[in-house]
């Protein structure tokens, strides 16, 4: 048997990347693998109820991370710092391979050490093996909603609207002062899983060391599957990093609509407080996202790939209102896809309410969604993973 440590992403309550490393290790541990989960102390006790074995590592403030820009990483010090700590970790676990989500000093303490490292992509948008299809159509879709045309036209002004380039420089900076081969991103350097679909994503041909796995996803451990009513249920949820505000927002353009109105509040505010806007509201800190997102005739989110991916799963027509990161990539594809619509900042007041009664009201959404759950459930992304860590620690070995 093998060892594997596994690094995800933890800075900030974040819960998704870690959600996919729990359902990764999971899937090893079944399998009779040493598994180990490298969390912060928020993320322990996740680790800790899904039987797992928690590694404390060392993580910058939470509270540098910035909506709509990626990472926190903002200077090659801070890179290099938490590199050797986590080099200083994988030296004491000593594992045949380590699987990394989207934690870079990880992916760079395992080349340091000359461990072979597995990371996991969610998204192929970012990647360069992206191949968008029909862009004259997008485009077009573009030019006829002028609110999302001036939002689009603001955005290419900026010539680094997702921090993507500021990463690469400090990514570079760093490698080269660890004295690494260059590259500008983690999925350059050994071994990349997808936890997606070329229905999800259209893709050009990938290259020899990476790998299709399908979604990964994961439920936060939380209390019983949401009771329904008579009248349609709609889910909203901001995920762990969402916005506060947005979840406000909805509850309210909600608030007189012919619908019941589940929220998860993910730790953004008090559930009491949305509860208080609308008697048509129910709302908890921590919900089963996957429960309630097969009970839903709609969810609202905000293009998280694990809460996104949840509701594709469960065929539930979805409402996208895009904060940042690789958000928008899940905003352009259900509406590329026929699986629901999104929403782009500036939108008109009554546009979430608008949208959840079309979504309802229309059952050419329902269609489509169901087509991509029935393609989402001919994968297992958990165990694709795994197969793929246990390759890779077995051409170790030998």
């Amino acid at each position: 048997m093998s060892r594997v440590a596994l690094f995800p992403y933890v800075s900030g309550g974040v819960l998704a990347h870690l959600g996919a490393c729990v359902s990764v290790a999971t899937a090893l541990r079944e399998r009779g693998h040493d598994v180990f989960i490298g969390v912060d102390e928020p993320q322990e006790r996740y680790v800790e109820a899904a039987g797992l074995t928690p590694v404390r590592v060392t993580e910058i403030d939470p509270h540098r991370n910035d909506p709509g820009r990626l990472g926190v990483y903002r200077t090659v010090g801070e890179i290099v710092r938490t590199t050797r700590a986590d080099a200083e970790i994988m030296a004491r676990l000593a594992p045949d391979v380590t699987v990394v989500d989207v934690r870079a000093s990880a992916a760079m303490a395992s080349e340091t050490l000359g461990i072979p490292h597995l990371t996991l992509i969610h998204q192929l948008g970012w990647s360069g093996w992206w191949r968008e299809p029909s862009p004259w159509r997008r485009r077009a879709h573009w030019i006829r909603r002028p609110l999302r045309a001036a939002a689009y036209l603001r955005q290419k002004l900026d010539p680094d609207p997702a921090g993507i380039l500021a990463v690469e420089r400090a990514w570079r900076g760093a490698r080269a002062e660890l004295g690494l081969s260059p590259a500008s991103s983690i999925f350059e350097t050994g071994h990349v899983a997808v936890g997606t679909t070329p229905l999800l994503d259209p893709a050009l041909e990938l290259p020899e060391r990476w790998r299709w796995a399908g979604p990964i996803t994961w439920s936060a451990p939380a209390g019983a599957a949401p009771e329904r009513g008579d009248r349609p249920l709609v889910y909203v949820t901001q995920g762990s990093t969402g916005d506060p505000q947005a979840l406000r927002r909805v509850v309210s353009e909600l608030a007189d609509a012919p619908v019941d109105v589940l929220v998860s509040t993910g730790g953004l505010c008090e559930p009491s407080e949305l509860e208080a806007m609308a008697p048509n509201v129910r709302a908890e800190e921590l919900v089963h996202g996957r429960a309630a997102m097969d009970a839903a005739d709609v969810a609202v989110v905000h293009g998280g790939h694990l809460t996104t991916l949840e509701a594709h799963l469960a065929a539930t027509p979805t409402l996208v209102i895009p904060l940042g990161y690789d958000q928008f990539l899940w905003a352009d594809r259900v509406e590329r896809l026929g699986t629901g619509t999104s929403l782009r900042q500036p939108y008109l007041r009554g546009a979430i309410r608008r949208n959840v009664m079309r979504l309802l009201r229309r059952e050419r959404y329902r269609r489509a969604v169901r087509l991509v759950a029935d393609d989402l459930a001919k994968w297992d992304g958990p165990a694709a993973v795994a197969d793929f860590a246990e390759e890779i620690a077995a051409r170790r070995r030998a």
